[in-house]
């Protein structure tokens, strides 16, 4: 029961920290210190996969156990933390711009057809 509660608290203070992380990495902005906010973002990002990566590993042992049902809500939280993010910091997702997503418009012009002199 020992091992169930320190892990818990593990699994809470990742949050926290994470948290933490993300408010100096906003302060060092502020500071114009790129940097440190870099920095700061990047544990923030590590201890948030650690807890994405702990939820994954506790539905692995769910399902070496027979626990299929633990090991669903395990995974489904694992995958709801992965796509969690905080409202202040916008996902850094590449997307590329509309116009590359389209073919150009010249290539919807059916080829001129030479006609013989």
């Amino acid at each position: 029961r020992d091992r169930q509660r320190i892990m818990h608290h593990h699994h809470h203070h990742g949050r926290r920290s994470e948290a933490r992380e993300h408010r100096q990495a906003n302060r060092d902005l502020r500071h114009g210190n790129i940097v440190g906010a870099m920095v700061h973002e990047a544990r923030a990002e590590q201890i948030h996969h650690n807890r994405v990566q702990h939820q994954h590993n506790a539905a692995v042992r769910d399902l070496m156990h027979g626990n299929v049902i633990g090991a669903m809500v395990h995974e489904s939280r694992a995958s709801a933390m992965s796509h969690h993010h905080h409202p202040h910091m916008p996902p850094v997702v590449i997307q590329p711009p509309v116009v590359m997503q389209q073919p150009p418009v010249v290539m919807q012009r059916p080829p001129v057809v030479m006609q013989p002199a």
